[in-house]
């Protein structure tokens, strides 16, 4: 990572250790393509999705969040250093490519009006 972390060259919203985490390019917007993280509805589950490299840097540590308000965050899943995901709610992996997979987080949704999420990266020394 040769820029700062959380800085954005490419202004496509997500930072550049994001982007690093999930084997996007810094330098070009990646707003909607593959392995941007998403969020979709179906029936009364949350599923939050991305796609990222299987064997993950060994610098990272990946949190899958989730709030009702912007302030509290819940931690649902967590991977460091390429090991496998651990936590309340661990993600579902599906190969997609040659050394890539989908990470699935499906959540019942608990009635909240709205319920948002977040990857969350950060180095590790």
């Amino acid at each position: 990572l040769t820029t700062p972390a959380n800085s954005d060259q490419d202004r496509d919203g997500l930072a550049n250790l994001v982007e690093y985490a999930l084997a996007l390019n810094p330098r070009f917007a990646d707003s909607a393509g593959p392995g941007v993280p998403r969020f979709m509805k179906s029936g009364s589950t949350d599923l939050f999705f991305f796609d990222m490299p299987t064997l993950s840097s060994p610098d990272l540590q990946l949190e899958i969040q989730t709030t009702i308000d912007l302030a509290n965050w819940t931690t649902l899943a967590t991977r460091t250093s390429g090991a496998p995901w651990t936590g309340p709610s661990p993600p579902f992996l599906t190969p997609v490519a040659s050394g890539m997979e989908t990470v699935t987080l499906s959540v019942a949704d608990a009635g909240a009006a709205r319920r948002l999420y977040r990857l969350k990266t950060r180095l590790v020394p």
